[in-house]
C-alpha cells in the first residue's frame, strides 16, 4: 500500500533540502549492491555533515506527521538515502 501525505514537508524544508542536493558529496552508488550491474547511480556519502542534516530534516517530518505514524506503525525508520542520477 501506498499513502500520499499532503505537506509532508514545509516549504522551508524543502529549499533546505534542494539547496543540501546542490552541496552533498555524492559517491558511487553500486557500493550498496555491487553485483548489479544495471544500477547505475550516485548516491549521498554518508560520512557527509550535510547527509546528517537532510536526515535529520525528513526523520523529523515523518515523526510530526501523525498521518505517517498511524498508517506505517514504525518501531524505526530508516534513514532516506538521496541519489542522483546522470546521463
Amino acid at each position: 500500500m501506498f499513502l500520499k501525505i499532503k505537506n509532508l514537508l514545509t516549504a522551508p524544508e524543502i529549499a533546505r533540502l534542494v539547496a543540501l542536493s546542490r552541496e552533498l558529496r555524492f559517491v558511487n552508488g553500486r557500493a550498496s549492491n555491487p553485483a548489479n550491474v544495471t544500477k547505475d547511480n550516485l548516491q549521498a556519502d554518508l560520512t557527509d555533515p550535510k547527509y546528517t542534516e537532510s536526515v535529520q530534516i525528513v526523520n523529523g517530518a515523518f515523526a510530526r506527521s501523525r498521518e505517517f505514524v498511524d498508517f506505517a506503525m514504525p518501531r524505526r525508520v530508516a534513514p532516506p538515502l538521496l541519489c542522483r542520477y546522470e546521463a
